[in-house]
């Protein structure tokens, strides 16, 4: 199977010497006038290419044999079903889930359903249930992928992120607090968000609030007060601003957020989007920020 654009490439008149060399130099294999063409092909393209015996043993290829010949930078694999020049069939199964198992980076995963133990409700037709995926990712292979593209894992502890958030709904205006009694919604969402990019997030009680002064009308206003007691009274490392106001022209909600870090001020934000998105766009351009690995504004 193959995925993406296949290209036939022609091999001239002005190959055939070095077709023929290849058949000579590997005419104990054997090495036919098929197999030369692609050995010269993986050659203009700059590919290494490894060779894989059969066992004297089965007369088969083993699994064995392949392992320390695959690594991530494996594309191909080509290799018989059944050999014409043994008899034997190859256990091309095993094999081909090896090669593809070679480069990948994920260990493991699994699922689970957020509705468990709660009976199946059709109401549309549809049986669908809502999961949560849990991928344990190759730590190596993806440190080593990020050096690749010239950036680095983020090794260090993450801060704790407290969340100063004005919000505007249909009905009234308020800040978000922990124990507030509006906002349910917004909390469970900003919490969801959080845990699944793990960056701790950490929202002021109305007590600290109102101790500290932090109102509706001085997170709504362009550039925050710094709040810097009100951050630390919280439990934050770093603080993340923002507003929150639903909008019936952009028939979503509009974000305005802003963050204070290594003696810059970054502002971004989102229009026409659900809360969930709202605080997806926070805090992954929190994390931009708090990396030291982009700037979300």
């Amino acid at each position: 199977m193959i995925e993406g654009d296949l290209e036939i490439a022609v091999q001239g008149p002005e190959q055939h010497p070095r077709l023929r060399a290849l058949m000579e130099k590997y005419q104990d294999r054997p090495m036919d006038l098929a197999d030369a063409s692609l050995v010269a092909l993986a050659e203009e393209r700059g590919l290494q290419i490894r060779w894989l015996d059969f066992s004297r043993d089965s007369w088969r290829i083993e699994p064995e044999a392949l392992k320390p010949l695959l690594n991530e930078r494996t594309r191909m694999l080509a290799l018989n079903y059944a050999s014409n020049l043994t008899g034997s069939i190859n256990p091309v199964a095993a094999l081909t889930r090896m090669a593809k198992d070679a480069g990948a980076l994920v260990a493991s995963y699994d699922y689970r359903d957020r509705k468990q133990g709660l009976p199946l409700i059709d109401e549309q037709g549809t049986r669908d249930r809502p999961f949560d995926l849990t991928v344990q990712f190759e730590v190596a292979k993806i440190d080593t992928a990020l050096r690749s593209l010239g950036r680095a894992p983020w090794t260090r502890p993450r801060p704790r992120v407290a969340v100063f958030l004005a919000i505007q709904d249909q009905q009234t205006r308020y800040v978000l607090a922990q124990d507030g009694a509006r906002g349910l919604g917004q909390r469970q969402a900003l919490d969801a968000v959080a845990r699944k990019r793990a960056l701790p997030v950490a929202l002021p009680s109305e007590a600290m609030l109102d101790a500290e002064h932090v109102t509706y009308g001085a997170l709504a206003a362009t550039a925050p007060p710094a709040f810097s007691g009100a951050t630390k009274a919280a439990g934050g490392d770093a603080a993340l601003f923002g507003t929150l106001a639903w909008s019936e022209a952009a028939l979503g909600w509009t974000a305005a957020w802003h963050m204070a870090a290594r003696g810059k001020n970054h502002s971004w934000g989102v229009s026409g989007v659900s809360f969930d998105d709202a605080f997806r766009n926070a805090v992954d351009g929190a994390l931009e920020i708090l990396s030291g690995h982009g700037s979300p504004d």
